[in-house]
């Protein structure tokens, strides 16, 4: 009624008319983006083939007349929403999609393929809600690439941040889209199904989890042959799967084919190899055999140290794992050094209250009930436990290692002989403050 559309649309008309070629094409590939910030890092990636020199030019072309709002001060530039709208409708089918490709392809560059490594974080982070954008228009568009490899690097950035329940509509669409335009039995295909059984796991579904990884297998073994190296990925994610069931040993049977075809197919310090070394030894030293599992734990650590540093999240994660295994042997003062050095990196790297920080805490909290130094033990089992508290408040969702932490807590309480009352009271305050 009031017109405001149509006197945006208007003005754009007499900006646009008066812009550059490259400002017109840029504006063009900026429709497709969130109305959000787009950080300015972006113009150092290029995009529809162009350099850098283009791109900055182009921006002040846009800023010229008002089409983007910039700030000196600021690392970023916004575009409003309906110069967004008005600027894609006036593009022909033909050219819509060639924008959005290129747009699709200019942030695809840019967004961090390795998300293990925490310092590329905040990149992935300032990119987030434009890949969510731009693969919802490419979903409708019916493009491919390289629509589900952003998918799948956002879900890990959300994966990591322990966001589960944003991650997983982003890997059931990826899988969705390479089912529809690869077929079912196509490598990538087998690549979504682990990623989405990673997640189902990580939020204790193992029931959801152990049919796709299966199905990955087969797949895999289709298409490389049994003794490939992504064979025994698969194999030994479905033997962490069934050691998670109880199934130890047919979850030992898989880990120990896993690991055989790893060793034929790799050298003997490859980084990927201490994944496997990993999991056999915790399913060694969960059925006793202490010796041959650190043996495996001290060379995974050794590998991850040699490629990554001795401050990575990796490192921390094998650290925690050996902690348990020198305590089962009553070496309390090394699990106790193994167990703060794992807390350390963690706490560094991934935050104070990273759900996975949880279970390093609650394996702490054990060893020092055990060496009856009862304060801190309480402190930081109810660390544990809060933590995962406020991670189901956030996503709604269970971490797989919710139950233990609460369990551990409430055992902790007992031990240290509180009454039933003081338990209660501590458990809704656990509430109160988990939000």
């Amino acid at each position: 009624m009031t017109g405001y559309k149509r006197a945006i649309a208007v003005t754009w008309q007499t900006s646009v008319a008066q812009l550059a070629e490259d400002g017109r094409h840029l504006l063009e590939i900026l429709a497709f983006l969130a109305p959000e910030k787009v950080p300015e890092f972006l113009l150092d990636e290029t995009a529809a083939g162009a350099v850098t020199e283009y791109l900055r030019g182009a921006l002040d072309d846009l800023a010229a007349y008002s089409l983007v709002t910039r700030d000196p001060e600021q690392p970023y530039f916004l575009v409003h929403r309906l110069v967004q709208d008005v600027t894609r409708r006036g593009l022909s089918k033909e050219k819509r999609d060639l924008r959005l490709l290129e747009a699709l392809n200019w942030v695809s560059n840019a967004f961090p393929a390795d998300l293990y490594d925490v310092t590329q974080w905040p990149i992935a982070e300032a990119l987030a809600s434009h890949v969510e954008v731009l693969t919802t228009h490419a979903v409708s568009a019916g493009i491919r690439k390289p629509t589900t490899k952003l998918l799948n690097e956002l879900s890990m950035l959300f994966t990591a941040n322990a966001s589960h329940h944003q991650a997983e509509p982003l890997l059931r669409k990826a899988l969705a889209i390479d089912e529809f335009h690869l077929g079912p039995s196509h490598p990538n295909v087998a690549i979504d199904l682990i990623t989405t059984a990673h997640l189902l796991l990580g939020t204790s579904r193992p029931d959801e989890a152990e049919p796709l990884i299966r199905r990955a297998i087969e797949i895999d073994k289709n298409a490389y042959g049994q003794n490939h190296i992504e064979v025994a990925k698969n194999v030994k994610f479905l033997a962490e799967v069934l050691r998670d069931r109880g199934q130890r040993a047919d979850a030992e049977l898989e880990m120990r084919r896993a690991l055989r075809i790893a060793q034929e197919q790799l050298n003997a310090d490859d980084l990927e190899l201490t994944s496997f070394l990993g999991t056999l030894a915790s399913l060694l030293a969960s059925t006793g055999r202490l010796g041959e599992a650190e043996k495996l734990m001290i060379r995974a650590i050794r590998i991850d140290e040699q490629h990554f540093g001795a401050d990575h999240p990796n490192v921390a994660r094998h650290l925690n794992n050996l902690g348990i295994l020198l305590k089962s042997t009553g070496r309390l003062v090394e699990a106790e050094a193994s167990y703060r050095r794992a807390l350390k990196i963690e706490e560094a790297t991934l935050g104070v209250d990273h759900p996975s920080l949880a279970s390093v805490l609650s394996n702490l909290a054990g060893l020092l009930l055990a060496t009856h130094r009862h304060e801190e033990c309480q402190r930081v089992a109810r660390r544990a436990a809060l933590i995962l508290a406020k991670f189901y408040r956030r996503t709604g969702h269970h971490h797989s290692n919710f139950e233990t932490a609460i369990s551990n807590y409430a055992g902790i309480l007992e031990e240290l002989g509180r009454s039933q009352a003081e338990i209660t009271n501590a458990f809704q305050q656990l509430k109160r403050e988990a939000g």
